[in-house]
């Protein structure tokens, strides 16, 4: 039998030669040598549970190892002993021993001592690197989150950039509308030739075209934070629509309207035209690859003062595993570059701000579904002019 004190000090060597960052797979096999020399005898074995569920599993022989299933009891089947410790302060990991002889599993003496220190000795090694691993990947997030954070402060700037311009492009707009508007009744009533006096109505109705959306887009980009009144649901629903109208177009989404009569909300306009802004450019982007239909139906929950707005998509859906973390900040699943992970966060803030709650979905086929309740507002009179 080798010297205790020399198969401590080779135990010792493999606790020092491991790396901190070093794989459970790779201290499992470090262990399972140094072990191997100290009990030839014995068939030796390394599990380990990891936090994801899956297993590492290393193994040593001198006879043609079986295979087993990772969950199996015995990681040596074809021996007729098979010893399983449990490594202390890790329910995650087990050392097993195997062999013909009774023995040379359940030694006496110093070996017996010897395995107690393996045991401890390779807890410790997993535990630290349990421990450098939940370092590293909360280091990664923070760095994450910071460069997300600077992301969203450029997007701020840039929305604040976009609405000056517009509020800058509003004066010339102004004068286009009302010159094309006296051209156009002056064609009317000269008599001039029929086509040019269509194309100067054609020149005054895109102009107004683009005069409102960008009053719309000033109003987003720059919300009033007035006092909740009573507002139609179908209007805030239908100006998202306008905003998102050259997403939903470019990436080939049809939108079909299942209105049913609903009672006005309680809440902010603007803010509520936010919600469907996000959830409207979410499902588009859903879509990207081969467009499809979003079905938007509101209707009133039955035997509550709550106004339901309905949305289903026919994009790549959620993954089960993201449906708890969508609505969390900086969660996205987009690719880089085309979300910041704060629109679902902002959503649903905005949401509960108003007294009403969001849920998701995943559809059974294909798609999500989004749901949001609103609180109604009883008092028609009240409602918000856009």
């Amino acid at each position: 039998m080798q010297d205790i004190a020399e198969l401590l000090d080779r135990l010792l060597v493999t606790l020092c030669e491991v790396p901190p960052d070093a794989s459970a797979s790779r201290i499992a096999d470090a262990f399972v040598a140094t072990l191997a020399d100290a009990l030839p005898g014995a068939a030796i074995g390394v599990r380990v549970k990891q936090t994801s569920g899956a297993f590492v599993i290393a193994r040593r022989s001198s006879r043609p190892i079986d295979r087993v299933d990772d969950d199996a009891p015995r990681l040596f089947p074809s021996f007729e002993h098979e010893r399983i410790i449990q490594v202390p302060k890790d329910e995650r990991s087990a050392l097993h021993l195997a062999s013909d002889v009774r023995k040379d599993v359940y030694p006496d003496g110093p070996l017996k001592l010897y395995l107690t220190r393996f045991a401890l000795t390779i807890g410790a090694a997993l535990r630290h690197a349990r421990a450098h691993d939940e370092v590293r990947a909360r280091h990664a997030r923070l760095h994450d989150i910071d460069m997300k954070f600077v992301h969203a402060s450029r997007l701020a700037s840039f929305g604040q950039i976009a609405a000056d311009i517009v509020h800058e492009l509003n004066s010339p707009l102004t004068s286009v509308l009302a010159y094309s508007d006296y051209l156009h009744q002056k064609a009317l009533r000269s008599g001039a030739d029929a086509s040019d006096t269509e194309r100067l109505g054609r020149i005054h109705q895109a102009a107004e075209r683009i005069h409102g959306f960008t009053r719309d887009l000033l109003a987003y980009a720059r919300p009033r934070h007035g006092v909740p009144s009573a507002v139609a649901i179908h209007d805030v629903i239908e100006q998202a629509l306008v905003f998102c109208d050259h997403v939903l177009d470019e990436l080939h989404v049809r939108v079909e309207r299942a209105f049913g009569d609903v009672p006005a909300v309680r809440g902010i306009p603007d803010q509520l035209t936010q919600i469907f802004v996000n959830l409207f450019t979410n499902a588009a982007h859903a879509m990207r690859q081969h467009g499809g239909c979003l079905t938007i139906q509101t209707s009133v929950v039955p035997g509550q003062s709550i106004v339901r707005v309905k949305l289903e998509d026919e994009g790549h859906g959620i993954a089960p595993e993201h449906l708890e973390k969508i609505f969390e900040p900086y969660f996205t699943t987009k690719p880089e570059g085309m979300g910041t992970g704060l629109g679902l966060s902002i959503v649903r803030s905005i949401v509960t701000a108003h007294g009403g709650q969001i849920r998701a979905y995943a559809r059974p086929n294909l798609g999500a579904v989004f749901e949001v309740d609103l609180p109604a507002d009883v008092r028609p009179h009240e409602l918000a002019s856009k």
